[in-house]
């Protein structure tokens, strides 16, 4: 799969909400990419394969990217992305469930 064909955003978040929480963390657009691959479930050589990159290049652009969000793993970073989206678009507080 060429790096176009890759998606842009992982399908827990909408097109327009990742674009604001990769904006709002200021990732790269390669950072972007592996992260959104990262929340799909993709391990380091898929990651990889998606973007015809090598298996270490992905795992330096993960260490640069954990310290940098603050997180230390794959949850985390979930975590980290759906904080990022709330504060981003705060739910409604008069909404049920809120």
């Amino acid at each position: 799969m060429a790096t176009s064909d890759v998606p842009q955003h992982p399908s827990i978040f909408s097109h327009h909400e990742w674009e604001s929480i990769s904006r709002s963390l200021s990732l790269s657009n390669r950072q972007t990419q592996i992260v959104g691959l990262l929340l799909e479930g993709h391990k380091v050589f898929s990651v990889a394969s998606e973007l015809d990159i090598s298996p270490d290049t992905v795992r330096a652009h993960i260490r640069r990217l954990y310290p940098k969000l603050g997180v230390s793993d794959r949850l985390e970073l979930m975590a980290c992305c759906v904080r990022e989206l709330r504060r981003l678009y705060p739910p409604d507080a008069d909404s049920p469930g809120a």
